[in-house]
């Protein structure tokens, strides 16, 4: 059966790429430099550098070239030997190890403008050479968690405020924000987060007609965390989770959504992994007494893999990747919300299997059906795919398309069909990246925001029209250095 459907909701919020204007642009890839590759280096031999009167020099001339070749011979043979000595050595007693303020042992570079790294010059790379700097105001941490929201705005009402949370190459979280259709320049959040940590947040109500935001992180003791604060403002404040002293590990999911009011209270829930085995617990915020509980315990929840999860017309939903067959998995609670005595969470859609074992999600419903998902296969490569429908009666879009008369097509896939559609090539990402989606608006045009990592030390935005599958604009990087 072929589908026609809308990612259509007015209410919804900008986007500020012009899209690809070709009638077929082509799927966006992109080349990452080979890691492993050096540049080869050719020595000139000493017989080379000689010129044609050597025949007429002097045997002491001769003589004395002789020695000083086999000097430099000496002193190269024993620089190499002290070079891979150190490397032996740094190798079996690292000392460049990581912290929140840069990495043990080796020199900060601040420049703005500093060269791509190479394999040994990544921020997150344990095999580094010494002496050489992998934290730069520049760079983005290899890796990075990402989140993100938008809202809109009072000033700008043809567009919305985009905010992206991320790790920098120090440690530091920061926020870059999209504002009056351009981005900011990065700001200083916190340098108490562990390296590597998973990084949620959402943003609810307004207080005096500013945003509230709520930002969660684990910090250096891998306590999950939380920061409030508000729109068009810096300033942090403690939230109460962490009284919970709830921890997780580094490169885990951890995945944030505000439900509103729930039975008359406010509400909002958070889902993270607890570190070990395959178990992912969900915390609810009683919003009216600032307390944090322990509701739900997921037991199938692939240890590193990424998860999401989002309430959409009254749904609560999870996606995550089962610890039984690797396979992307979705629980449903239609009552959560509504009903005390809920009868809780309930299987819904299987789908692709998904390899990557520390990869991030990214996807938000737009509109209601659809609800966009974004994944990296094993070939680092992001995909899209579309869940529609209401449940019990979702399914998987296969062969997505768009037409500009028509807006996104595709067939509705068999749910009971054991080989699950794969979804659309978006971009291609780093190893075990990470990404986050949010929906906005240019003008009365719905969009799709999808940030990720194209290198190890960037982030990429990528965006198009939610009636344009697979027409997306050429891709951006967005500010990682706190300097104008």
């Amino acid at each position: 059966m072929e589908l026609n459907y809308h990612e259509h909701d007015p209410r919804s919020a900008p986007e500020m790429i012009e899209r690809n204007s070709a009638a077929n642009p082509p799927q966006v890839f992109y080349e990452l430099p080979d890691k492993n590759h050096n540049p080869n280096i050719a020595f000139k031999t000493h017989h080379e550098l000689q010129t044609a009167t050597t025949n007429t020099r002097s045997r002491k001339t001769t003589l004395l070239w002789i020695a000083v070749t086999g000097t430099l011979i000496i002193i190269l043979a024993a620089t190499i030997g002290g070079v891979l000595g150190s490397r032996r050595n740094s190798e079996k007693n690292p000392t460049n190890t990581h912290s929140a303020g840069g990495e043990a042992g080796s020199s900060v570079s601040t420049s703005g403008s500093a060269s791509r790294p190479t394999a040994f010059n990544v921020p997150g790379n344990s095999d580094g050479v010494p002496g050489q700097s992998t934290v730069n105001d520049a760079w983005a941490f290899n890796g990075t968690s990402l989140a993100s929201f938008t809202f809109p705005t009072t000033e700008d009402t043809a567009s919305t405020n985009y905010y992206v949370f991320f790790q920098h190459s120090n440690g530091e979280l920061r926020k870059v924000v999209y504002n009056n259709s351009r981005w900011q320049v990065s700001e200083f959040i916190t340098n108490d987060a562990l390296l590597g940590t998973p990084i949620a947040a959402y943003w609810r109500g307004v207080d005096q007609g500013v945003h509230l935001i709520h930002l969660f992180y684990l910090d250096k003791n891998s306590v999950l965390q939380e920061l409030r604060g508000k729109h068009a403002s810096n300033s942090w404040v403690n939230g109460t989770l962490g009284q919970l002293s709830a921890t997780s590990s580094a490169s885990l999911g951890l995945t944030a959504q505000f439900a509103g009011a729930c039975q008359g209270v406010g509400t909002a829930w958070l889902t993270y992994h607890i570190g070990s085995g395959n178990e992912a617990r969900a915390l609810f915020h009683n919003m009216d007494l600032d307390t944090w509980s322990v509701r739900d315990i997921f037991s199938d929840v692939k240890a590193g893999a990424a998860f999401l999860a989002y309430y959409d017309i009254g749904v609560w939903r999870f996606f995550y990747v089962s610890s039984e067959n690797s396979q992307l998995q979705e629980r449903i609670c239609v009552d959560c919300c509504m009903n005390a005595t809920s009868a809780g969470w309930r299987t819904g859609l299987s789908g692709t299997t998904i390899s990557s074992t520390e990869a991030g999600f990214g996807g938000y419903n737009v509109g209601g059906p659809p609800r966009m998902l974004y994944y990296l296969d094993s070939n680092n490569t992001i995909r899209e795919l579309n869940n529609t429908g209401v449940y019990p009666n979702e399914v998987w879009i296969e062969n997505a398309s768009s037409t500009k008369t028509l807006g996104n097509t595709g067939q509705a896939a068999n749910p009971n069909d054991p080989a699950k559609p794969t979804g659309l090539a978006v971009a291609t990402g780093i190893p075990n990246g990470k990404m986050a989606m949010s929906t906005g608006f240019r003008g009365i045009t719905q969009q799709i925001w999808l940030f990720y990592q194209a290198s190890s030390t960037d982030i990429t935005v990528i965006v198009r029209d939610r009636d344009e599958a697979g027409y997306w604009a050429d891709p951006a990087t967005i500010p990682i250095t706190t300097v104008v």
